[in-house]
């Protein structure tokens, strides 16, 4: 998961891109000058409902999930959410394997 930070930085462009999924983004001092479209910061729906379903997690069971779900097929990964406290919030999604990848990274960095 991208922790982005720009500090004294100045861009000119074409086009922006975009930024999928980001944790956070802090900018001071920060110009951008693009001519046809800006950066766009995108959140997956399914990591967007994650998201708020993580808060009630503790680092420690964040971090348990994420290496129970490393290595596994997607039916044992489905299987370790289902018994996680984010089992209620699994029914809300429409494709597990962004989550998969988001909850891995968030256990790298918690």
């Amino acid at each position: 998961m991208a922790k982005i930070k720009m500090h004294n930085v100045k861009i000119k462009a074409t086009n922006g891109g975009s930024i999928k999924n980001y944790e956070s983004v802090e900018m001071s001092e920060v110009e951008m000058e693009f001519i046809d479209n800006s950066i766009d910061f995108v959140t997956d729906e399914n990591v967007a409902i994650f998201r708020d379903a993580v808060k009630g997690m503790t680092p420690n069971e964040i971090v348990h999930l994420a290496k129970a779900l490393q290595n596994q097929s997607t039916e044992k990964q489905e299987s370790a959410i289902k018994k996680s406290k984010l089992s209620k919030a699994l029914g809300y999604v429409k494709e597990v394997k962004p989550l998969v990848n988001w909850i891995i990274e968030l256990g790298k960095n918690v």
